[in-house]
Parts: C-alpha cells; sequence; structure tokens
C-alpha cells in the first residue's frame, strides 16, 4: 500500500504547504518511509549502493555555477537528487526484496494500462501532467505492463496498444515505449508476440491519415526557414561545455540559456513561441547544470543500473528472473524517455528511485561500518562541494556570469576568458549613457520603423520614449534601424539600455555590418544597461544598426559604443 501510495502520488505534480513549494509526491515518500520505519524491524540506516553514491556526487558539482543569489534554488534541487538516489532507494530495500519486485511488477503494470487511457479520459488536464511527463510515465510502466500481459492473456497486448497509439501526441515517446515493449518483451522470454504486437498496433494507428502530423513532430525545422524553438535551445545547451565546463548551477537550466543566447542562436517562426512544458531533455539539462562531470555521472548511473538488473543472480526461480529482466527494461526505458522529458524531475524521479533501488538492492545488507561509511562519503562529499563552490564564488557577486569557479576552470583551455573572467554583463545604469569614451543614440530615432517595432512612451526611459515590441505582437518579424556615428576605426563593445517583460521575452539582436550582436539576461521589470560580451572591429563613419526581433515583450530606450580596452 505504501508502494501505491508513492507511485500514484508520483502522478501529481502540485506542491501544498504555506508557501507551496513542497510536492504531493515528497509528502507522501516521506510519510511512507516514515510508517514503514515506524512499523518495521528493517535496519534504519540504508544501503546507499557506490554506483549510486558516485552518481549523485557527480550531478552535485553542478553547485560550482551557483552563488550565493541562487542557494535556495541549489538546496532544493538537491533534495530532490536525495529524494532520487536516497530515499526512494531506501523505500525500495524494506522487507525481502522480492516481495517488492513482485509489487512493483502489479501496481506498475496497473498503472501502466491506467496512464495510457487517461489522455482518452481528459486525465492529463486533471492532473496537471504535461505530454512529456506523462509519456515519461508510461514508458517507465510498459515493461510491467508487458510481463502481466504476457503471463495472464498473452493476446490482450492489443489493447495497450491501441491505447498507446491513440493517445501519444509525440512520435519521440511513442517510439520510445515501442522499442522499450519489444525490449521488455524479448526480455521476459515468454510474451515476445505479445510485445510486437502492442508495438505493430502503436505504430499502425500513429499511421493514419488523420495523424501524419505525429511524425511531423521530429522534424527540427519549423518550415524551410525557421528551425523550431526547442532545436535552438538544444544548440545553446550543447555548446555550454565552452562557457560552463562546471555547469551553471542546478536549477539554473533556464537562466543559463538566456544568458547563453547572447552567444548567437537561430531565429525562430513568430508562430513557434515556446519550448513545450517539460518538453526538455534529461541529458541536456543535466549538461547545462552539472556540466560534462554531472552528464557522464547521469548516464553511468542509469546504465549501471540496467547491467546490473539484467544479470541473473544465484537462486532465482524463472519468475524472479523474469522479473529482473523486466526491472532492466524499464530502466532501459528511463534512458530512452530522458531524452524527451525531465526524469529527475519531481514525480518521474521517485518512479525512478525505486527502480535503481531495486537493481542495486543485495540479497544482504553489508556491514553497518560500511553503510556509514559510504553514507557519510557521498552526503559529507556534496555538503563539502556546496561549501567550497559558495566559499570559490563568494567575491563574485550576484551578477557575475558565468561563476567564478567556472570562468577559473575555462581558463585552462581558453585563454582569452582570463582568471577574472570576461566584463561584468549588466553593470550601474547611468540614465543618459554619458560614460567616459561611450557613443549613444535614442532608439526612438529609430527609421524604418516596420510592426510590431514601434515608438512608446514609457516611464524611466531617457527622454520619456522608447523602441519596443509590444508583448503578443509576433517573434522574428519586422524591421527598425537606426545610425550609430563611429568617429574612428577600432574595437567596440556594444551596449543598450533594455526592459525585458518576463523569461519569455529578455533577448534582443542587433546587426552592425557583417556582425550581430545578441543580448539576454534575467533582469526583468526594470530598466538595466548591457553589454555585449565580446567586441567588434568597425570602421569610421556613419554605422547602419538593424534591430533584429527576436522576442517580443521588450522595450530599447537607447544603444551605443564603448571603446574596448
Amino acid at each position: 500500500l505504501v508502494l501505491a501510495a508513492v507511485l500514484i502520488a508520483g502522478l501529481f505534480a502540485h506542491s501544498v504547504g504555506p508557501g507551496g513549494g513542497v510536492p504531493v509526491s515528497t509528502v507522501v515518500l516521506l510519510a511512507g518511509v516514515g510508517l514503514l520505519l515506524a512499523k518495521s524491524s528493517f535496519r534504519p540506516l540504508p544501503w546507499l549502493p557506490v554506483p549510486v553514491a558516485l552518481g549523485a556526487l557527480a550531478l552535485a558539482c553542478g553547485v560550482f555555477g551557483t552563488g550565493r543569489g541562487e542557494l535556495p534554488a541549489t538546496l532544493k534541487q538537491l533534495v530532490q537528487i536525495g529524494e532520487v538516489t536516497l530515499v526512494a532507494v531506501y523505500l525500495a530495500q524494506f522487507g525481502i526484496r522480492r516481495e517488492v519486485r513482485a509489487a512493483l511488477v502489479w501496481w506498475l503494470g496497473g498503472l501502466g494500462l491506467a496512464l495510457l487511457a487517461l489522455p482518452l479520459a481528459g486525465g492529463l488536464a486533471w492532473l496537471d501532467l504535461s505530454p512529456a511527463k506523462w509519456g515519461a510515465f508510461a514508458t517507465l510502466a510498459a515493461p510491467f505492463l508487458v510481463l502481466l500481459i504476457g503471463r495472464k492473456c498473452p493476446w490482450a497486448g492489443i489493447l495497450p496498444g491501441l491505447l498507446a497509439g491513440m493517445a501519444f501526441p509525440h512520435a519521440g515517446p511513442l517510439l520510445v515505449w515501442c522499442a522499450v515493449v519489444v525490449f521488455a518483451g524479448h526480455a521476459c522470454g515468454r510474451c515476445r508476440w505479445p510485445s510486437l504486437l502492442i508495438a505493430a498496433v502503436a505504430l499502425a494507428v500513429s499511421l493514419q491519415p488523420g495523424r501524419r502530423d505525429i511524425w511531423e513532430r521530429l522534424n527540427p525545422d519549423f518550415d524551410e526557414l525557421h528551425p523550431k524553438r526547442s532545436v535552438i535551445e538544444a544548440g545553446l545547451a550543447l555548446r555550454s561545455p565552452c562557457h560552463l565546463p562546471l555547469g551553471a548551477g542546478l536549477g539554473q537550466y533556464r537562466a543559463a540559456v538566456n544568458q547563453l543566447r547572447a552567444f548567437g542562436a537561430g531565429t525562430p517562426h513568430p508562430e513557434d513561441t515556446k519550448v513545450p512544458r517539460d518538453g526538455n531533455c534529461q541529458f541536456l539539462v543535466t549538461l547545462v547544470e552539472a556540466g560534462p562531470i554531472g552528464l557522464a555521472g547521469l548516464a553511468g548511473l542509469l546504465v549501471a543500473g540496467l547491467v546490473v538488473a539484467w544479470r541473473r543472480e544465484p537462486g532465482d526461480t524463472a519468475a524472479e528472473f523474469q522479473e529482473r529482466r523486466t526491472l532492466a527494461a524499464a530502466l532501459a526505458g528511463a534512458l530512452g524517455a530522458s531524452l524527451f522529458a525531465l526524469t529527475f524531475s519531481r514525480g518521474i524521479g521517485i518512479w525512478l528511485g525505486l527502480l535503481l533501488g531495486l537493481a542495486f538492492a543485495p540479497r544482504r545488507l553489508p556491514p553497518l561500518s560500511r553503510r556509514l561509511l559510504v553514507l557519510l562519503g557521498c552526503w559529507g562529499g556534496i555538503a563539502g562541494l556546496l561549501g567550497l563552490a559558495l566559499l570559490v564564488n563568494a567575491a563574485a557577486g550576484e551578477q557575475i556570469w558565468p561563476s567564478r569557479a567556472n570562468r577559473l576552470v575555462a581558463a585552462l583551455y581558453r585563454p582569452d576568458v582570463g582568471g577574472e573572467g570576461p566584463r561584468v554583463v549588466v553593470f550601474p545604469d547611468p540614465l543618459d549613457g554619458a560614460a567616459n569614451g561611450t557613443l549613444t543614440v535614442e532608439a526612438e530615432t529609430a527609421f524604418e520603423v516596420m510592426p510590431p517595432f514601434r515608438v512608446v512612451q514609457a516611464d524611466g526611459a531617457s527622454g520619456g520614449a522608447a523602441l519596443a515590441i509590444p508583448d503578443g505582437r509576433g517573434k522574428g518579424i519586422g524591421r527598425a534601424t537606426l545610425n550609430l556615428t563611429v568617429p574612428e576605426p577600432g574595437r567596440y563593445l556594444f551596449f543598450a539600455r533594455v526592459y525585458w517583460a518576463d523569461g519569455c521575452g529578455n533577448s534582443i539582436g542587433f546587426r552592425l555590418g557583417g556582425h550581430e550582436v545578441r543580448l539576454a539576461d534575467e533582469i526583468y521589470q526594470r530598466w538595466h544597461h548591457i553589454e555585449a560580451r565580446t567586441a567588434v572591429e568597425l570602421p569610421a563613419g556613419t554605422l547602419q544598426v538593424q534591430v533584429v526581433n527576436l522576442e517580443d515583450g521588450v522595450m530599447v530606450d537607447y544603444i551605443g559604443l564603448r571603446a574596448a580596452e
């Protein structure tokens, strides 16, 4: 019953409590462990498998991108890592492992069938589940559903096949689901034909004329001229190790992607307004937040669990052997689901932690001293990493990006970074821009102003007016041009005074001759000064600056040049 409560609670992404920051799944997980501790004679100190401990340590390396201002978000993410790699693993070790495994077969198998039927009954909106997160839940449960079908009624496999083909809204999760089903069927040994039937029916239903758009969603291009916003974001994430070798910090993915926009990205189609909610790849998110070390730890943890679960242990009966292979198939599903969803997020992470706990659970618990050593080594090491990160980054201040630790490491292979890193991006905001050596021009003097660009009256702007792209008026369209006079040839840093509406409108681009500059940061609802990260070589004379519409909901007070040092 505790396992059932925890698994079902994982489907809820809602928060509870006065601050609304504690997920229902976390509350149920902790309550379940507390109940079993009170009623069980099980030794209270858990066994933290060494691969799980190493994976948790690697993921925690992302704290080196953390400043003091991001500490609350970092601690929240560390708690989430603890849920997956410690608390859920502990729950899976209660009682006799065979009984826990058998219970999971039934609960996950039944939930797998329910998950496939949920979209048809409108259950996704009721549970507040995004299609990506729902697809990940269904993929992790699929192998257990296949095992139950193979044991009880092989030809009933047509039912989940029909449900999957009609329910999956995206070809990516559907392909992963079919692959996992086939893998699970062959791994179980007695249900190969039902698994092939499930996959065949799912694919056949998805190919109906009215559902051909399911495959078009795999195309990385929105049209012939524009890549999809999700593809642009993935490209920025893949480039992050060049600037963030230690990661941007746990929980800082969105902020880091916004900062990385300044280094260039494609322009999405105006109708492609945002990346779908929870439509991220866990591997890319981990790469940005925890760097290559964290990515290696995550992938190594999942692969190690799959390998360990696949091996047959001495004394396993045929049924237990099938359950172990099913467990391996579920972990393979976790690898696949991580391509299109956040599997370490609240809810899904608890399911994944239970699977890891079963995969690594020993037949006999190691001695108390060894359990204590691994537990203290892992979480003591994580506490030490956090303390060291805050100490190294203490002098950086909140507005320095990347963190000082990242800049020190990047300087080893990028001499241009230097020991103290690049110039501060956001600096004190002189309203008139009349700092020494600067050349400015008011944005409202732009000519060739074509919609959605428009000149508006704006409180706080110099002269009381600004060039704006109103919110909701479209992205990637329109034009506005300004003239800047460059007194002499040389290297200049471009800057602008801007106002962002929110995280969906916090970037803008400028074309200066043959150069393109993109500005983005995370300061909202106030005017602030932002400067390009790299200098550009410019000739003397009149320079035409074209403003590029990357996102709506932005205003520009003035632009300018400053001689590079």
